[in-house]
């Protein structure tokens, strides 16, 4: 026998007669099977009786041990097997809750999972649920098959929070509202970028060791560490600079000096993925020439092409005439190359320009 889960109380399914050889009474009784008492048979017409609900979802199948006996005690037993229904008498019970993942650069129209409601009815009279969420979205949606699709591009939120309701289509007030949790799993999708591809920068060549004389800045659009960048000089640097990897805050390593070398090309790199554990191959990098160029300062003193000199002179040599000329040479640039002269101590007899050109300050007596 099949009974619905819903079949009223004291609906009667069933008769079952047994005859006595000797034309005796026989009576009727449920012998086993029926703990809960939820038959009743009538022991002289032998119909059998829903007297308590049946629950599919408690128990499915009701095996029933009907017994006959007559006058002489007499009995024969038959298995009577009931056979339960399912309805949709069940709302649902689990909320539509999910925590889902979505990499930032996953594509328009991605399926990023897939949400589930319950009941207790069975797969073969299964409850049809649908879903929407409680606010509309402009970067997720989700189907009546509860399938959450991306719908717009991500940015740098790293979770978004939707409440959804997952209702009973065929019992329209039967919901259940949860929480949709979407955590972005970021990416390193860009490249890091150097306003300038060339730059030049301008340092004293007695700038202290250690002080710091230039910065570069890259920006990377990334999120998290992918974003955060590490700042290192690749070429150019004889052991004169370094960087601040952190900042790219450029200083002085080792004493400068302009006289040797005037000017340096700075190859700087910067490289995402900050301290993470990404391995080097899923790194993006981006250079840039920085110039250094030394200025000079006035460190240098002039140096005579010759330590000394000797010059013969006749007793008519003219007054302020040439004796000789001084050479001087200064390896500073500009102002701090510019030589003046002086006779030190002075003697009255001789005078020197300017040029460095010693003349003869006054005549000369016969010697």
């Amino acid at each position: 026998w099949t009974l619905s889960e819903n079949t009223p109380l004291q609906t009667m399914f069933e008769e079952i007669k047994a005859a006595s050889f000797d034309g005796s009474t026989v009576t009727y009784s449920i012998a086993e099977g029926n703990g809960e008492a939820i038959f009743f048979i009538d022991p002289e017409t032998a119909s059998v009786i829903l007297v308590r609900a049946l629950d599919f979802e408690t128990q499915k199948t009701h095996g029933l041990i009907i017994q006959a006996q007559d006058g002489e005690n007499r009995q024969s037993r038959v298995l009577l097997i009931v056979q339960v229904l399912d309805i949709n008498d069940q709302v649902p019970l689990t909320p539509p809750s999910a925590t889902l993942q979505v990499e930032q650069n996953a594509p328009i129209g991605y399926p990023i999972g897939t949400l589930q409601c319950y009941d207790g009815d069975t797969l073969s009279n299964a409850t049809q649920f649908s879903f929407t969420f409680v606010t509309d979205s402009t970067l997720f949606s989700v189907d009546s098959y509860g399938i959450v699709r991306l719908e717009g591009a991500l940015d740098s939120t790293p979770v978004h929070v939707l409440p959804v309701v997952c209702y009973d289509t065929t019992t329209p007030d039967a919901t259940s509202t949860g929480i949709v949790t979407i955590e972005v799993v970021f990416v390193n999708q860009y490249e890091p970028t150097f306003a300038l591809g060339f730059d030049v920068v301008n340092v004293s060549e007695d700038s202290s060791v250690l002080s710091f004389v230039a910065i570069v800045e890259a920006t990377d659009q990334d999120v998290g560490s992918y974003g955060e960048l590490t700042y290192s000089i690749t070429d150019g640097n004889p052991n004169k600079f370094f960087i601040e990897a952190a900042t790219g805050r450029i200083g002085v390593l080792t004493s400068l000096d302009r006289e040797t070398v005037d000017t340096y090309d700075l190859t700087i790199m910067a490289v995402d993925g900050g301290a993470s554990a990404i391995s080097d191959s899923e790194r993006k990098s981006a250079t840039t020439m920085l110039r250094v160029i030394l200025d000079d300062v006035n460190d240098n003193p002039p140096r005579p092409e010759e330590l000394s000199f000797v010059e013969v002179i006749s007793t008519d040599h003219g007054q302020f005439e040439p004796v000789l000329v001084v050479n001087c040479s200064d390896p500073d640039l500009g102002e701090n190359a510019e030589i003046s002269y002086a006779i030190s101590p002075e003697i009255e007899d001789f005078i020197i320009s300017s040029e460095g050109t010693i003349l003869l300050a006054k005549e000369q007596s016969d010697r």
